[in-house]
C-alpha cells in the first residue's frame, strides 16, 4: 500500500522488431502498430541484429537519455506531483523529445526521457530550467545518468558537469 507507482508518458508506442534470418536482400522489421497490428518494412538493420527499435528509429541513430533519480520527502511528494504535469506538457512542445516519462515509487521520482542528440537535451534542460529550480528545492537529486553514442556524450560532458 505504501508503495504507488505513477507513470505520465509522451512516448511513441509503436516497436519494431528485426527480423534474424530475413530472406531478402534488404533487411526488414516488424512493425507492431498502435492497434496490435503486425506489418512487415525494410529497414536499415543488419538481419541478424535481433534488436528493438521504436518506430521511428530513423531519429534514433543518435539517439540520447536522460535518467533522473529524485528522493522525495513525503510532505512534498503532492506539490511535486503537480509539477510534474507541468514538466510534461512543456515537453510536449519540444521537437527533439522521443518520450518523456515520470515513475513514482514510493518515496523515488525517476525520469525516463529520451531526446534524437544531445543538443536536443540541452535544449530541453534549457526549456525546463525553471521547473527543475524548483522541483531541487522539494526533491533531492540522488543520481543521473547519461546514455547515448560516445560522440553524443561527448557533446554533454562539458555542458552537464556542473
Amino acid at each position: 500500500m505504501g508503495n504507488e507507482r505513477v507513470s505520465i508518458s509522451l512516448g511513441k508506442p509503436a516497436i519494431r522488431f528485426g527480423r534474424p534470418n530475413c530472406a531478402a536482400d534488404k533487411p526488414h522489421a516488424l512493425l507492431l502498430d498502435r492497434g496490435g497490428h503486425l506489418s512487415e518494412r525494410a529497414s536499415g538493420l543488419a538481419p541478424h541484429s535481433g534488436k528493438v527499435y521504436y518506430h521511428g528509429m530513423n531519429r534514433l541513430s543518435g539517439f540520447v537519455s536522460l535518467h533522473p533519480y529524485f528522493k522525495v520527502p513525503p510532505d512534498k511528494m503532492p506539490h511535486l506531483k503537480a509539477i510534474l504535469l507541468e514538466f510534461a506538457a512543456k515537453t510536449g512542445n519540444e521537437t527533439g523529445n522521443l518520450f518523456y516519462e515520470f515513475t513514482i515509487n514510493g518515496d523515488e521520482v525517476f525520469c525516463r526521457e529520451g531526446y534524437i542528440n544531445a543538443e536536443a537535451l540541452l535544449a530541453h534542460l534549457d526549456n525546463v530550467s525553471a521547473m527543475l529550480a524548483q522541483t531541487l528545492t522539494m526533491a533531492e537529486l540522488v543520481r543521473i545518468e547519461v546514455h547515448g553514442p560516445a560522440g553524443e556524450l561527448q557533446k554533454l560532458k562539458e555542458p552537464l558537469a556542473e
